[in-house]
C-alpha cells in the first residue's frame, strides 16, 4: 500500500482536529509510524499551495519536521502531538522514489519548483528517480490566451510539440487527464525503470514560464 500524504497537514490540523472529531479518533490520524510499522510505502507530498484556510509551505523542512517533531512550526505541543506516531529524518528521506507535484496553474510555480530543486540538493537526495507530476494543466491558456481543451493542448503550451521526458506527467485530477501515466511512471520507478533526472525541474520547465 502506497500512503501518499502530507505531514505539514498535521502541523495545521492538530489546532482543531480533537474539538471536532474527538481525541480518540485522532489517533489515527497522520499516523505515519502505524503505516511504516505495517508495511506501508508512505510518499510525502507538500499539497502546495494548501487550501482556501491556510497557504502551506513549499519547502521540504516543513514536511519533514512535521513528520519527525509533529509539532507547529512554534514547537507546540511540546514532546509532539501523539508522539508514539514520530518516524526518525532517516525515515523521513527514505524514499526510493522522489514524487515533486506542481499546481502548474499557480503563479508561483516557476518559483517553487526552484526552491525545491535547492533542497533535494541540499539534502544530497537528487540522484534519486524522481518524478514530477505538472497537476491543473486543464487551467492553463495557450498563446491566445484560450483555456486548453485536452491534455495534448496542455502538451503543447508546456512542451511544444514534443513528448515530456518519461521523468515528467502532466496531470489534471479535475478532469481526470494522466492518471493513468501517472500510475504507470510510478509503477515503472518503484521497479527501477526510471532513471534520475538529468537536469534541474527548473530547468526543464523554465521555456513555459518564458
Amino acid at each position: 500500500m502506497i500512503a501518499e500524504v502530507n505531514p505539514y497537514h498535521l502541523s495545521d490540523d492538530m489546532r482543531w482536529m480533537e474539538e471536532r472529531i474527538g481525541h480518540e479518533r485522532c489517533k489515527g490520524a497522520y499516523a505515519f509510524k502505524s503505516l511504516l510499522d505495517n508495511g506501508a510505502m508512505l510518499s510525502f507530498g507538500s499539497d502546495w499551495p494548501g487550501t482556501s484556510a491556510a497557504e502551506y509551505h513549499a519547502h521540504p523542512r516543513y514536511l519533514i519536521h512535521a513528520a519527525v517533531n509533529r509539532t507547529t512550526l512554534n514547537g507546540k505541543p511540546e514532546g509532539g502531538w501523539f508522539p508514539e506516531q514520530k518516524i526518525s529524518v532517516e525515515e523521513a528521506l527514505e524514499a526510493s522514489l522522489l514524487l515533486h507535484v506542481i499546481d502548474i496553474s499557480h503563479p508561483n510555480a516557476f518559483e517553487q519548483t526552484q526552491a525545491v530543486d535547492t533542497t533535494l540538493a541540499d539534502l544530497g537526495v537528487v540522484e534519486r528517480p524522481r518524478l514530477l507530476a505538472l497537476n491543473k494543466v486543464d487551467l492553463l491558456r495557450d498563446e491566445e490566451g484560450s483555456r486548453v481543451e485536452n491534455y495534448d493542448e496542455a502538451r503543447v503550451v508546456i512542451h511544444g510539440a514534443g513528448a515530456p521526458p518519461r521523468n515528467v506527467v502532466l496531470v489534471s485530477a479535475e478532469k481526470r487527464w494522466g492518471l493513468g501515466m501517472l500510475l504507470d511512471r510510478i509503477a515503472d520507478a518503484l521497479d527501477g525503470g526510471l532513471e534520475q533526472m538529468e537536469v534541474s525541474a527548473a530547468d526543464l520547465l523554465a521555456p513555459a514560464f518564458e
